[in-house]
């Protein structure tokens, strides 16, 4: 009987769906409200299709170059103030985007008794990552990146393996 009452509990637990809540309003305000103010003249439709990357792994190559070498930014920027705030970028948006996700590859199991497995949590999360990335361009509160979604991707992975291991520690 105390087995059943502790799957119930995981189940249920209303503060794990709180902080979930809270998790996703968090995300909303940081993907769509913080500092993503539309400041262009350009027409609609032209802003929409200058915010786009649908290569894979470009964005994640150009700011690895950044960061991989130092010395030809350097001369091409001519400062290292310069380089610096590029680095920070870069270092911010390679493992910014991993780490902000690795809860919702936590929280989609522990909330949703149906997304216990591997491919149902990454299609759920890949879809909702999706009319993220979708909503950030056609809202102009951000871009459409192919690599975010590859990096918040792996995020979600992460979250969802550190799941995984203290999930079958529990039970055993």
């Amino acid at each position: 009987m105390e087995n059943g009452m502790k799957k119930q509990e995981e189940k249920n637990n209303p503060i794990v769906r709180l902080f979930f809540v809270v998790y996703c309003a968090c995300m909303l305000y940081l993907l769509f409200v913080r500092g993503r103010a539309v400041q262009s003249e350009l027409p609609y439709w032209e802003q929409v299709l200058q915010n786009y990357n649908l290569r894979p792994l470009h964005t994640i190559r150009n700011y690895w170059d950044v960061l991989a070498r130092p010395e030809h930014y350097l001369d091409k920027w001519g400062a290292m103030a310069i380089y610096r705030e590029q680095a920070k970028a870069a270092i911010v948006n390679l493992v910014g985007n991993v780490v902000l996700f690795i809860p919702l590859g936590v929280f989609l199991p522990m909330c949703f008794p149906t997304l216990k497995k591997f491919w149902s949590v990454m299609l759920t999360a890949l879809g909702a990552l999706l009319a993220v990335e979708i909503g950030q361009l056609l809202s102009l509160r951000g871009s459409c990146d192919v690599d975010d979604l590859i990096l918040n991707m792996a995020g979600v992975l992460l979250g969802f393996v550190c799941w995984k291991l203290v999930a079958g520690r529990k039970r055993k």
